[in-house]
């Protein structure tokens, strides 16, 4: 289970708002394992995404031409 945090709220209506630029550090540990994840799943994703095409191929290829 996540533990709870409390964000900071910060108004953009008053003059001294400076926009975060660094991420929290629980946020900061979730955005390196999401990049690691990615890095892991692309060639994955890739090859799932050519079969998908050899099968749309297929399927088209078996479809009775309409005249």
């Amino acid at each position: 289970m996540s533990p709870n945090f409390q964000s900071v709220q910060q108004t953009t209506d008053s003059s001294d708002y400076v926009p975060r630029i660094q991420l929290p550090e629980h946020l900061e540990q979730y955005r390196k394992s999401a990049e690691a994840l990615r890095e892991k799943m692309t060639p994955l994703m890739q090859t799932l995404l050519g079969l998908t095409d050899n099968m749309a191929l297929r399927g088209a290829a078996t479809i009775p031409e309409m005249n």
